[in-house]
């Protein structure tokens, strides 16, 4: 009734053809009408929706990032993909058109729902600074970035700066790493594995959105809450507590809850050694003072064979909030 409602007035006003076709122009209202709609509107954390920048690099390198994103965003938000260009801007600007042309072109012909940038830089810290403070409107801003996961520790060292943006500029953070084997060949399950609350409820929705996704691949899995304690005194009432949350945000899954037997990284990669998806909590508040923050993942990144998301809810600086 709105579009009617729009197309009707439109037609009254007789819209001019002079800015070109009249369905561009109907179009156009239609996304202005929404846009200040959303830019006023009150978001309530019911109503959370992904909107994720996807940090793409080369994209045709990069198709399973793009993959992973767009499972996650389920159609429920929206994706941005976009390349930073690092160097000299005088020698970069000629390239810039050009690699943009080829980022649309990727998603076109892949049919992603997705929106395309690539911006020049003098780092990637900047870059993202950048696409941060610039992309999108309101809801439509982005509040969530994916990166690639890196085994290369200069590569990784790379992203401190990158990393301490995001999270100073309020956004949540993923850090995606491929699977060693093929899907086919892990367990049909997610797990979810919690950290503290804010983290938690953050990847416990992701992993709600996950299986409902484009493809249907994560659809059957069942979801795995798992929580490692320091005594056993204490299962029953987190196990409650998980389940409370649970009940809470809507969603099924199942609760496991262990005490612990050794260093909770090694834990996870025992226990989630061949789940299908695994997201992982990231405690990033002291570890950013390192010249590598990430390198305490890396051993439980080798460990686990299927797919893993590092994650990181910039709301979890605060716990008191």
């Amino acid at each position: 009734m709105v579009i009617l409602g729009i197309y009707l007035l439109l037609k009254r006003r007789h819209y001019q053809t002079t800015w070109g076709d009249q369905r561009s122009g109907i179009w156009f209202s239609l996304a202005r009408f929404a846009l200040l709609q959303l830019t006023v509107a009150h978001q309530h954390v019911r109503n959370w929706r992904p909107v994720i920048l996807v940090l793409v690099g080369d994209v045709k390198y990069r198709r399973w990032l793009v993959d992973i994103a767009d499972r996650l965003e389920a159609r429920r938000g929206l994706l941005y993909l976009a390349q930073v260009l690092t160097g000299d801007w005088q020698k970069l600007l000629p390239r810039q058109a050009a690699r943009q042309e080829a980022l649309e072109a990727f998603i076109r012909e892949n049919r992603f729902s997705a929106v395309g940038k690539t911006v020049l830089a003098d780092s990637l810290e900047h870059g993202v600074s950048i696409l941060l403070q610039v992309l999108g409107v309101g809801a439509l801003a982005p509040n969530t970035v994916l990166m690639g996961w890196s085994d290369d520790e200069q590569k990784r060292r790379q992203f401190v700066g990158a990393i301490q943006r995001i999270l100073q500029l309020e956004r949540n953070l993923l850090i995606h790493a491929e699977p060693e084997l093929p899907e086919e060949s892990l367990e049909p399950v997610i797990d979810v594995w919690w950290r503290a609350k804010v983290n938690g409820g953050f990847m416990l929705t992701l992993a709600h959105l996950l299986r409902e996704g484009t493809g249907g691949r994560y659809r059957e899995h069942p979801i795995r809450v798992r929580r490692i304690i320091n005594n056993e005194a204490g299962v029953e009432d987190a196990r409650r507590g998980l389940k409370a949350m649970m009940a809470e945000l809507r969603i099924e899954a199942e609760v496991d809850v262990m005490v612990a037997d050794g260093p909770p990284l090694r834990m996870i990669g025992e226990r989630s050694r061949h789940s299908e998806m695994v997201f992982i909590g990231m405690a990033l508040d002291t570890a950013m003072e390192e010249d590598d923050p990430l390198a305490i993942y890396k051993p439980v990144v080798a460990a686990l064979k299927g797919n893993i998301i590092l994650c990181k809810n910039w709301h979890d600086l605060h716990p008191s909030e």
